[in-house]
């Protein structure tokens, strides 16, 4: 059987750009606001500031110029020793023309090349939460680094409290989070798209969901080995600090 190398590549390419990393839109969804394309790839964005500079964190006001040339394409996490090892927040000014109503969700795509992955605080107006990606590993090769074995993404949907929101403009702040007991380290989320996507028939959860995955590692315990897993409680409702 004669095998042509192009072809078995076109083959490889095609299978691996068919995998979403995320749910599709409903009818019901609306796009307010998008920022980059949905490609896993980062290349559409500009490279990332001088984050040597505490004055560097990056506002982007949806509706003025092109926001693919003002969102970074990277973003380090607050423990990056080489970013200065602290939070660098990136900004997205928004307005909303009618009263908010519904169910408001944040829609991520970011490319995973490095070991650690950093947390995501999102701060809607003054009020924050913290939010976590689950590398897929991925073999398409959208930005450098695709020949890595830890290479990979995610995209995930974060519900947004719609009491949140505001009638006029509203300040969205995103910041990638380390965290502090791992130390020093190096993290970095690099962005293929997010948008905010509106449901304006939905209705919010009013309950807390409780996600358990299991991984791959396992640790000594009462004799045996128990698996570790990661659990995730995401909430809808006012917490402390929140």
């Amino acid at each position: 059987m004669r095998f042509d190398i192009k072809t078995g590549i076109l083959i490889l390419c095609a299978l691996v750009s068919a995998l979403p990393w995320a749910r599709p839109l409903t009818a019901a969804d609306r796009t307010l606001w998008q920022i980059g394309k949905f490609d896993q790839s980062s290349l559409e964005f500009k490279g990332h500031g001088d984050l040597s500079n505490a004055q560097y964190n990056p506002v982007v006001t949806i509706g003025m110029g092109d926001p693919t040339q003002d969102w970074p394409s990277h973003q380090p996490g607050s423990m990056t020793k080489d970013a200065g090892s602290r939070p660098h927040p990136y900004t997205i000014l928004f307005s909303l023309s009618e009263p908010p109503k519904g169910v408001y969700r944040l829609d991520v795509s970011v490319i995973l090349s490095r070991s650690r992955v950093p947390a995501l605080r999102v701060e809607l107006n003054g009020k924050s939460g913290v939010f976590y990606f689950h590398r897929k590993v991925s073999y398409y090769p959208g930005d450098f680094g695709a020949d890595s074995p830890i290479y990979g993404g995610d995209r995930e949907q974060f519900e947004l409290p719609t009491r949140l929101f505001k009638l006029g403009e509203n300040k969205l702040v995103l910041t990638a989070l380390d965290d502090p007991k791992d130390g020093e380290g190096e993290s970095w989320l690099a962005y293929d798209a997010l948008q905010l996507i509106q449901n304006p028939a939905g209705k919010p959860a009013d309950r807390p969901q409780v996600s358990v995955e299991p991984t791959i590692f396992y640790t000594h315990q009462g004799g045996g080995l128990a698996e570790l897993a990661t659990i995730t409680d995401t909430q809808n409702i006012p917490t402390n600090n929140q």
